[in-house]
C-alpha cells in the first residue's frame, strides 16, 4: 500500500520474480530470457547481483506487444518512473 501526500491510498500489484519464475510466465526458456535480458529489451532490476522483473513492468512490456528491439524493456521502465537498469 502506497500513502500519497494528501492521504489517498493506492494498492499496487508489484512482484518481484526470479529468472525462472518469468521464463515460466512468458512461456519462454530462460536462454531465450536471458537474451532478452541482456539486450535490455525486457524490463528488469538488479539487486545487488540478483537479476528479478517486475510484475507491473512486464504486464506493460506485453501490452506494448512485448518488443524484443535491443533497450526496449529499459524504455518501459523509465515510463514506469523506474530509470534505466542496466
Amino acid at each position: 500500500m502506497i500513502q500519497f501526500a494528501q492521504g489517498h491510498k493506492a494498492q499496487v500489484d508489484v512482484r518481484l520474480l526470479d529468472a525462472g519464475e518469468t521464463s515460466e510466465l512468458l512461456s519462454i526458456s530462460r536462454r531465450t530470457l536471458a537474451r532478452l535480458t541482456a539486450s535490455g529489451a525486457i524490463p528488469s532490476v538488479l539487486l545487488n547481483t540478483c537479476r528479478r522483473y517486475r510484475s507491473d513492468a512486464l504486464r506493460a512490456w506485453i501490452a506494448k506487444g512485448a518488443p524484443t528491439e535491443p533497450g526496449a524493456g529499459e524504455a518501459i521502465m523509465a515510463e514506469l518512473g523506474e530509470g534505466v537498469q542496466a
